[in-house]
């Protein structure tokens, strides 16, 4: 607004009644009327005054400069050198000075700079109208508020015009083409509104219930994006523009569609090529005239030439057999999401379409290379090797655990797995099995590997590490059995008696053994022995500790009383 236009209750009132006052208001967006076959304004206005020199008027318009200040003089409150439409409601006669009720329409640059180039002298062939004055029949100075409705549609006879029709409390003033004139030609957007003004005439200039009908055709989405692979021969990509208008709008056939590229029209819209990411401007016209044509709605078109690039699998190679499983679908070859793939064991079989893999999540092979063909969900196709590769293997050694015998059963002995060495890697696992068979498949592990009592013979290690994968070694377990000495005999003695034990001079100690073993020390290999229980045996533990175990000997003594 322009002072002094203030919000007045329920109306707007542009001027007071008071002399030399001119005051404003208008939309605050800008419209282009040029995408609009019909627009309509209504509005009711109020002309009144405790007095009879009344003046000047009040004035409707769409203009592309519009006043931003107030614009003193007989015109109307309209900014000088307005460029536009301009429909002018006057009661003051400027050459007679009587009061009087006539519309006025410019269409062109009208100056406004004085009294005598305002709207109401206003007169190019076409472009301009002046009614008869109706201050006698339809006087604008009353009390009571007035109906206006100014409608307008595109002259089918001459584009370029507008046949406006003007309507005051239902009576019909003007009802013909104009033409934009002068500057107003080249209009591309322009902005409604109102002003007035007095100057030694007045009146209180007030309006109220106004509507601006120019509403656009309403659109769903104002950009569309789509993505496209170039044909290789041409490197062009190719679309048919009019498969977009659903996601425009709910009911296509109730519009027409245009389509155009910096301004130049495309011809055939649906079979447009394009070479490069181009923006498609899209004009969509409302088949009933109602609403405005919006031309706001794009097609965003992107050229993506697909490339699949080069992968690699690793997989185990378990036990050194010479091949792994892979699943092939793990390979990534920047492929979008979507795309389909189908894996060849050859490039020839690639090109030719034929053979190829079908156990594509657990393909078994060794190490090596297969080829894969993806096509996107845009239909561009690419291929790209996989290299088949094994991690690195479990550097792994076959080992051998002796252990002595138990004493009631000779032939077996208690081995601690554990400490077999098989391996040098760090952050493995391994678990023992009776059997390769057993190792292989991962079945019927040894529950104590810590003391496993068993004769002599072999085991299964099965050493994996954080990849999963495992190699299985070899532990051979030699149980050392017992070697009777053939020098030591048995003795009998009584009880607080000495013998002379015949030891073999290899003999450092030998032990007793009563619940535990206790010691006896021979003197220079040979030695006494203070008969203690019954049915003792006697062995050579020094030996038994540096391999082989050997019995010393079976001393029986017996008490005597």
């Amino acid at each position: 607004m322009v002072s002094p236009t203030v919000v007045n209750t329920d109306f707007i009132q542009l001027t007071p009644d008071t002399n030399n006052q001119s005051g404003s208001i208008r939309l605050n967006d800008p419209i282009n009327l040029k995408y609009c076959d019909k627009w309509k304004v209504e509005f009711d206005f109020r002309m009144d005054s405790n007095q009879t020199a009344n003046g000047d008027g009040i004035a409707f318009w769409y203009l592309q400069n519009p006043p931003v200040a107030s614009v003193l003089g007989s015109g109307l409150g309209v900014s000088q050198n307005a460029i536009g439409l301009v429909v002018g409601f006057d009661t003051y006669n400027n050459t007679t000075t009587a009061v009087m009720s006539k519309v006025h329409v410019g269409y062109g640059l009208i100056q406004n700079t004085t009294d005598n180039n305002n709207v109401e002298f206003f007169n190019v062939a076409g472009s301009s109208f002046h009614s008869p004055d109706m201050n006698t029949t339809l006087p604008f100075q009353g009390a009571t508020f007035k109906h206006v409705e100014v409608t307008s549609q595109v002259d089918p006879a001459a584009p370029a015009n507008w046949i406006l029709k003007i309507m005051i409390d239902g009576n019909v003033i003007c009802n013909q083409s104009f033409a934009p004139s002068g500057a107003a030609a080249s209009m591309t957007v322009g902005y409604f509104g109102f002003s007035a003004s007095t100057g030694g005439n007045r009146s209180r200039h007030s309006i109220k219930n106004v509507k601006v009908y120019v509403d656009k055709v309403a659109i769903n989405t104002p950009t569309v994006t789509d993505t496209f692979c170039p044909n290789p021969a041409t490197g062009q990509g190719t679309v048919n523009l009019t498969s977009y208008q659903n996601q425009f709008v709910t009911n296509p056939s109730n519009y027409t569609f245009s389509y155009s590229v910096s301004g130049t029209p495309i011809t055939n819209p649906a079979n447009y090529q394009f070479s490069a990411n181009t923006t498609v401007s899209v004009l969509i016209k409302d088949n009933s005239g109602v609403l405005c044509d919006n031309p706001d709605g794009k097609i965003q078109l992107n050229l993506s030439p697909f490339t699949a690039t080069p992968a690699t699998l690793t997989a185990c190679n378990n036990n050194n057999i010479g091949s792994a499983t892979y699943n092939l679908t793990l390979a990534n070859v920047n492929e979008p999401s979507g795309s389909t793939k189908v894996y060849y064991k050859t490039m020839a079989d690639l090109n030719a379409g034929t053979n190829p893999i079908t156990n594509f999540m657990n393909y078994v092979s060794p190490a090596g290379t297969v080829y894969v063909k993806v096509t996107t969900p845009l239909g561009c196709t690419g291929s790209a090797p996989i290299t088949l590769a094994y991690f690195p293997q479990i550097p792994t050694t076959d080992a051998a655990l002796e252990s002595c015998f138990i004493e009631s059963a000779p032939n077996t002995a208690s081995f601690d797995l554990t400490q077999a060495n098989v391996t040098s890697a760090q952050s493995i696992t391994k678990i023992y099995y009776k059997t390769l068979a057993d190792a292989l498949a991962g079945i019927n592990p040894i529950g104590t590997p810590t003391n496993y009592i068993t004769t002599s013979g072999v085991v299964y290690v099965r050493i994996t590490n954080v990849a999963g994968c495992f190699m299985i070694a070899k532990i051979n377990l030699k149980v050392l059995e017992p070697v009777y000495s053939t020098i030591l005999k048995d003795k009998t003695i009584c009880i607080d008696s000495r013998t002379t034990l015949d030891a073999e001079i290899r003999i450092r100690q030998l032990f007793v053994e009563y619940g535990r073993y206790h010691p006896i020390y021979p003197g220079s290999f040979c030695g006494t022995l203070l008969g203690v229980a019954e049915n003792r045996k006697m062995y050579d533990q020094a030996d038994c500790k540096g391999k082989p175990c050997t019995t010393a000997g079976n001393f029986k003594y017996r008490y005597y009383q």
